[in-house]
């Protein structure tokens, strides 16, 4: 994050401009596969998605706190 001037010359002509540049920030997490069925006493692989402000997506399965819910 931060402040960077970007300059186009041409010739001796320039014109500039001012990029700002933010953290992108978490704005939903897929968990896949969406809907399963397993034996008892076997196990599923998870993997959770985040999808980003800038709309960039990146796996965070190693840092999300994946629990489950018994239903009735």
């Amino acid at each position: 994050p931060g402040q960077t001037v970007i300059t186009a010359t041409v010739g001796t002509v320039s014109g500039t401009t001012t990029l700002t540049v933010t953290a992108a920030t978490v704005t939903s997490i897929a968990v896949t596969p969406e809907s399963s069925t397993i034996a008892d006493g076997t196990t599923l692989q998870y993997t959770a998605m985040a999808t980003f402000s800038d709309n960039s997506t990146q796996n965070v399965t190693s840092s999300a706190n994946l629990t489950s819910t018994t239903m009735a």
